[in-house]
């Protein structure tokens, strides 16, 4: 699920296998490498399209071994997704404090029942 509150967005999910803590994070990660590779997939097809259609003497680099580089390419941006999900886009006390009455408010939560992956883009200040 995607909660936006104030300038914070979180990609979260339950923990409903009971599974550690870091491996629960590291599967919602795996969450938003999948939609890096749905992305990078899209934009592969399309270039596919556009050589099928428009410069059908190209179709080769679609052929074997030239596929590898399409392989890569994609598997390379999901596993930056996941880095970055992982890295960069972890839990932090101010993102718990910040959205910690917003979740318990709209889904019920408490910070022991969900994991997420999250960005803070600007605090306001009151």
């Amino acid at each position: 699920m995607v909660h936006i509150y104030g300038g914070a967005y979180l990609v979260f999910s339950l923990n409903s296998l009971g599974l550690p803590h870091f491996l629960a994070n590291w599967f919602n990660a795996l969450n938003c490498s999948c939609y890096g590779m749905t992305i990078s997939l899209l934009a592969v097809h399309f270039i596919y399209r556009y050589l099928a259609v428009c410069r059908p003497n190209q179709m080769n680099w679609f052929m074997w071994p030239h596929t590898i580089v399409w392989m890569f390419f994609i598997s390379e941006i999901s596993f930056e997704w996941w880095i970055t999900a992982v890295l960069y886009a972890g839990e932090t006390p101010v993102i718990d404090e910040l959205v910690k009455e917003s979740i318990k408010r709209n889904y019920n939560l408490t910070k022991g029942d969900f994991i997420y992956a999250a960005s803070l883009y600007y605090v306001r200040v009151y």
